[in-house]
């Protein structure tokens, strides 16, 4: 008997690259292909434009992941990512294309919610340093080593940019499928605006919490495996 086959895309956060996805590849189950996406700007991708709007990360993500949109696929995205995983879910809708078995968003209000602080990508240096600290998912050693956060902080510039200049438009339909939503239990957000999220799709909406902060993925690898194994072997 064929062994089933889902790829699972992942879409990382602001400042992220496909690395950020390498550990989940240890414990996903064997038939879920793990497809880290790497965004302009970064990683392999180094020398290549940012994004100037969540717009413009879909249509790339759309292009990267296109040939693969006739099989079963999932999607994961943190952060920024769940913001661009959920356009990218509604700019495949519109287009016709096969749409995938599930979506978790990770570490996001509901897309309608409008985030309080929306300047940060315009902080001066010190003051946008020590917000990203507070934050506590960059690795120390970028803050340790000056050559490699002056490459690291412009692309966090300019991801938070694209986020906090997004706006959210009406969409002509609700999502087709069941989606998870994820956050770590010490996250800043807030019941109502995760529970928003429901008002998305027509279909099951799961809610799991994980023990830690806004980068509890860091720590939960193991368990987030666990999870996204046993919602792709339900579906």
């Amino acid at each position: 008997m064929k062994m089933r086959k889902v790829k699972l895309f992942c879409i990382p956060h602001a400042g992220g690259s496909a690395t950020s996805y390498l550990k989940l590849k240890k414990y996903i189950n064997s038939h879920i292909e793990v497809c880290p996406i790497e965004l302009a700007g970064r990683g392999r991708r180094f020398n290549e434009n940012f994004y100037d709007s969540i717009e413009e990360a879909v249509y790339d993500v759309y292009k990267i992941i296109e040939s693969d949109l006739d099989y079963e696929y999932a999607i994961l995205g943190h952060s920024m990512g769940s913001l661009i995983a959920f356009e990218l879910a509604h700019h495949i809708i519109k287009l016709k294309k096969q749409n995938p078995i599930h979506i978790f968003f990770s570490g996001r209000k509901s897309p309608n919610i409008i985030y309080a602080n929306n300047q940060i990508h315009k902080l001066p240096e010190e003051e946008l340093k020590n917000k990203i600290f507070q934050f506590s998912g960059t690795p120390k050693e970028i803050f340790e080593n000056e050559k490699i956060f002056r490459t690291f902080l412009p692309i966090l510039r300019a991801d938070f940019k694209i986020c906090e200049q997004y706006k959210y438009k009406e969409k002509s339909s609700k999502l087709n499928f069941d989606i998870s939503i994820l956050n770590g239990n010490m996250d800043d957000i807030k019941i109502k605006h995760i529970a928003d999220w429901r008002k998305f799709t027509s279909k099951k909406c799961n809610i799991r919490f994980f023990q830690g902060g806004h980068f509890y993925i860091n720590h939960n690898w193991n368990n987030l495996s666990d999870f996204i194994n046993s919602i792709i072997d339900k579906t």
